[in-house]
């Protein structure tokens, strides 16, 4: 019996990564932080060891709206569950969950059965 379990799904190509929104994350990380990461795995330790920093650039990156910014990133970061995060800001989340309209999918679903499903808002 031929087991596929190690094998991925399915893989982007080069250009798909170079265009993808973790790639311009890390890209704007290296501009505003000083920070190169060559691969997800420095990225995701890196995230690991500076929490705080790392949270507050995808709170910038993803252009979080809010209507007061945030006294502290992490507070009681060693109390895991019951850290912080994000203390003093204030945030509609139906505003930014729903900000961005377009006809893309919001959802892509791959079924047991190998049939792919889109969502939309």
């Amino acid at each position: 019996m031929n087991d596929n379990r190690a094998q991925p799904l399915w893989q982007p190509s080069l250009e798909r990564i170079k265009a993808s929104n973790l790639n311009r994350f890390a890209e704007r990380l290296e501009r505003d932080v000083g920070k190169r990461f060559d691969d997800y795995e420095s990225l995701h330790a890196w995230s690991c060891e500076a929490p705080d920093i790392f949270w507050a650039q995808v709170w910038r990156f993803t252009e979080i709206r809010s209507s007061r910014q945030w006294d502290a990133v992490l507070s009681d970061e060693e109390q895991f569950p019951g850290a912080r995060w994000f203390e003093g800001a204030r945030l509609n989340f139906a505003e930014n969950l729903l900000r961005h309209r377009s006809d893309k999918p919001a959802l892509i679903a791959r079924l047991e059965n190998g049939a792919r499903e889109n969502g939309h808002l």
